[in-house]
C-alpha cells in the first residue's frame, strides 16, 4: 500500500510538472537566432562582416525595441520596423498583440543597413511561429512591404564572408548572381558551388526565402473571384454619383450659355473655350461609368468636370473684371467663408447610429480639411501673382467642399440601432501613430530608392504633420495613410520593368481584395478602400502607374477602416484580428518531420501518464468501496 501511495504521488507530481512546463512554454518569449551579413570599407575595398541577430517576440502592444552593439545605422532601425510589418502581414498576425525585440551584436564598428531587411523579416516570422532557422542558411536582401525582395550591393563580398563563417546556403535577391569584381564578371552561384561547396540561391519573395531558411513552406490560397462590393456600398455610391452628375450637368449648361453670350474679345475667349472643351469629355466619361455601375468612378469624373467648369466660370469673371487681383481674392474669400460656415454647422462631435457612419463622417471631415488645404495653396499662388492657378485652386476647393456635403448625406443611408459619439479628439493617438510609422517607412525607402513617388509620399507626410500640429487629426490620418501607401509603392517599383509592373498590379489587386475582405469579416464597410479599388481600374489601359497608386491607396484604406472604428469607440464591436481571419495563407507544411514526431511522442507520453493516473484513481476508488 505504501509503494502504491508513493507511485501515485510521483505520477501526480510529474503530471503537474508537465502541465506547468507546458503553460510556461506557451507564455514564454519566442526567440530566433540567425546571422546578418554586411560589408565595411577597408581602404578602397569592401570586406564582408558578420553580426549575430536575435529576434524575440512576446505578447505586448506592438512596440519595436532595438539593442545593438555597436550602434547601427538609422536605416537598420527602419528595416526592423518594416520587417515586423511584413512578417505580421505574411503570417496574418495582428502586430498590435506583440512586442518585438531585435538584438544585434558584431565586432565590426558598423553593421546593418537596408540589406539586413530580409534576414530581419525571416527571423521575425520564425519567432512569431516559434520555429528555429537553419544555422547554416544565411540571407541578404532588402525587403519590400508586399513581401518581395529588393536588390543589394556587394553580393560577392557577402557571399565570401558567409562561406568563411560556415554557411552552406546563401540567399540573395533574384537577378544578382552576376557581379563585377575588379572589372571581371563573376557568376557568384557557380563560383560558390565550385570553389566553396556552398549553394547561392536567388529568391524573389519572402515565401520562397522562408522555405529555405526554416524548412517550412507557406502555401498561398488562390484569390476568390467573388464580388466584394456589397449592396450597401453600391446604393451609397449610386446616390453620391447621381448628386454630383446632376451638379456637373447643370454647371456645364450654365457655363456653356455664359460662353455663348460672352462679349470678351476672341483673343481672351479662345483659350477659355479650349479649357472648357475638356469638361464635356470628362462629363461624358462620368455618365458612361454611371451607366456601367461604376458609381465611384462616375463621381470622380463628375468632380473633375465640376472643377474644370467652375474654373472656366471664374476665368470668364476674371476677364470681365479686367483681370484684377481684387476679383481673385474676392472669389477666394467667398469660398473660404463657405468652408468656414460648413465647418461651424456640421464639423462638430457627432452622434451616429451605425458603425458604417464612422468612416463616412471621417471622409466628410477629410474632404473639408482638404478644401482648406487647397485654399492655402491658392493664397500662395496669389502671393506669387499666379492668378490663373489661384482661380483653378479656388474652383477645386469649392468642389471639394461640396463633395463633403454629399458624403455627409450618406450617413442617412447607413441606418442602425447603435449609438456612438464620434469625437475628433479621439483620433489624436491614431494620427500620431500613423505619422511615426510612415516616417520610418520613408526613412527606409530613402536608403534604397529615389523614385519620384517618394517625393509625393513626403509631401503627404508633411501635410499630415502640419494637420496634426493644428489638431486636424482626421486629415492627418488620411494624409499619413496616403504617404505610407506611396512609400511602399516606391520601394516595390525601384527595380520594376513593364512586365513586373503588370505583375505588381496583379499582386496589389489580389492583396487589396483580401484586405477588404478582412475588414468586411469584421463587420465593416471599407467604403474608401472599395472606392479606390474601383477607381484604379479606370487607368489600367492609359496609366498603369496611376493604377498602382490607387490600388496602394485602397489597400491601406482597407486597414484604416478598423483603426478609425477602434479610435472612435474601442474594440467592443470588432472581432480580434487573428490568423483565422485572413485566408491568404491557409496552411503551413513542414519539410522536416522530425519535430512533428517529437511533438507527437511528447503528447503520447502525456496521454499514457494521464491514463495511468486515471487507472490508479479508479483502483483507489474501488478499494475505498471495499
Amino acid at each position: 500500500m505504501f509503494a502504491y501511495m508513493v507511485l501515485k504521488k510521483f505520477l501526480l507530481s510529474f503530471l503537474i510538472l508537465i502541465i506547468v512546463v507546458s503553460i510556461a512554454n506557451a507564455e514564454q518569449v519566442n526567440t530566433t537566432e540567425t546571422r546578418i551579413v554586411g560589408v565595411a570599407k577597408s581602404g578602397e575595398q569592401y570586406v564582408g562582416i558578420i553580426a549575430n541577430l536575435t529576434v524575440q517576440v512576446k505578447p505586448g502592444t506592438g512596440h519595436v525595441f532595438m539593442d545593438t552593439l555597436p550602434l547601427t545605422q538609422i536605416d537598420t532601425q527602419a528595416s526592423a520596423r518594416l520587417a515586423k510589418e511584413v512578417a505580421c502581414e505574411t503570417l496574418s498576425f495582428d502586430c498590435n498583440n506583440y512586442d518585438f525585440f531585435y538584438i544585434i551584436r558584431s565586432n565590426s564598428p558598423t553593421i546593418g543597413g537596408p540589406s539586413a531587411g530580409l534576414a530581419l523579416t525571416l527571423a521575425t516570422m520564425a519567432s512569431l511561429q516559434g520555429v528555429p532557422m537553419y544555422k547554416d542558411v544565411y540571407a541578404t536582401g532588402t525587403i519590400n512591404p508586399a513581401g518581395s525582395i529588393g536588390p543589394i550591393g556587394t553580393v560577392y563580398e557577402k557571399a565570401e564572408i558567409s562561406y568563411d563563417d560556415g554557411a552552406k546556403v546563401f540567399l540573395i535577391p533574384s537577378g544578382q548572381s552576376l557581379v563585377l569584381v575588379n572589372e571581371t564578371e563573376i557568376n557568384v552561384t557557380r563560383k560558390a558551388l565550385d570553389d566553396w561547396d556552398m549553394q547561392v540561391i536567388e529568391v524573389s519573395d519572402i515565401l520562397v526565402a522562408y522555405k529555405y531558411a526554416t524548412g517550412y513552406q507557406i502555401l498561398p490560397v488562390i484569390v476568390s473571384t467573388e464580388e466584394i462590393a456589397s449592396q450597401r456600398y453600391d446604393n451609397a455610391m449610386k446616390l453620391l454619383s447621381e448628386s454630383l452628375l446632376n451638379d456637373a450637368n447643370k454647371e456645364y449648361t450654365e457655363v456653356e450659355q455664359k460662353i455663348d453670350t460672352s462679349t470678351l474679345p476672341f483673343k481672351s475667349l479662345e483659350p477659355i473655350e479650349e479649357k472648357f472643351s475638356s469638361s464635356e469629355s470628362t462629363l461624358s466619361d462620368a455618365e458612361s461609368y454611371y451607366n456601367g455601375g461604376q458609381y465611384y468612378s462616375a463621381s470622380s469624373f463628375a468632380v473633375r468636370s465640376l472643377i474644370n467648369t467652375g474654373y472656366v466660370r471664374l476665368l470668364l469673371g476674371y476677364y470681365d473684371a479686367n483681370q484684377t487681383e481684387y476679383y481673385v481674392t474676392g472669389q477666394l474669400n467667398r469660398v473660404e467663408s463657405d468652408v468656414s460656415s460648413f465647418e461651424s454647422i456640421f464639423l462638430k462631435d457627432r452622434k451616429v447610429d451605425s458603425i458604417d457612419d464612422i468612416e463616412t463622417f471621417a471622409v466628410v471631415i477629410d474632404r473639408l480639411r482638404e478644401s482648406e488645404d487647397i485654399l492655402n495653396d491658392s493664397k500662395a499662388a496669389v502671393e506669387k501673382k499666379d492668378y490663373d492657378l489661384a482661380l483653378y485652386l479656388v474652383s477645386y476647393a469649392e468642389v471639394r467642399k461640396n463633395t463633403a456635403y454629399y458624403w455627409l448625406t450618406l450617413i442617412n443611408e447607413f441606418k442602425g440601432n447603435e449609438s456612438f459619439m464620434f469625437k475628433q479628439s479621439s483620433m489624436k493617438t491614431l494620427a500620431q501613430e500613423r505619422i511615426e510609422e510612415v516616417s520610418n517607412y520613408i526613412t527606409y525607402a530613402n536608403t534604397v530608392t529615389d523614385n519620384t513617388i517618394l517625393n509625393s509620399s513626403e509631401n503627404h507626410l508633411n501635410k499630415a504633420i502640419t494637420a496634426y500640429m493644428n489638431e486636424k487629426y482626421v486629415f492627418a490620418i488620411f494624409e499619413a495613410t496616403k504617404a505610407r501607401a506611396e512609400a511602399n509603392l516606391a520601394m516595390e517599383l525601384r527595380a520594376a520593368t513593364n512586365k513586373t509592373v503588370d505583375d505588381l498590379i496583379s499582386l496589389y489587386y489580389d492583396s487589396t481584395r483580401l484586405s477588404i475582405k478582412t475588414a468586411e469579416q469584421q463587420g465593416l464597410l471599407p467604403i474608401l478602400a472599395l472606392s479606390y479599388l474601383e477607381y484604379s481600374k479606370t487607368f489600367e489601359e492609359t496609366d498603369p502607374l496611376l493604377t498602382l497608386v490607387y490600388l496602394s491607396y485602397a489597400k491601406e484604406m482597407s486597414k484604416i477602416s478598423a483603426d478609425l472604428v477602434r479610435a472612435a469607440i474601442g474594440d467592443q464591436l470588432l472581432p480580434n484580428q487573428g490568423i483565422i481571419i485572413t485566408k491568404y495563407y491557409e496552411s503551413i507544411v513542414r519539410f522536416n518531420p522530425q519535430a512533428e514526431l517529437t511533438q507527437q511522442f511528447f503528447l503520447l507520453i502525456v496521454g499514457v501518464l494521464v491514463g495511468v493516473l486515471a487507472s490508479f484513481l479508479i483502483v483507489e476508488k474501488n478499494l475505498i468501496k471495499r
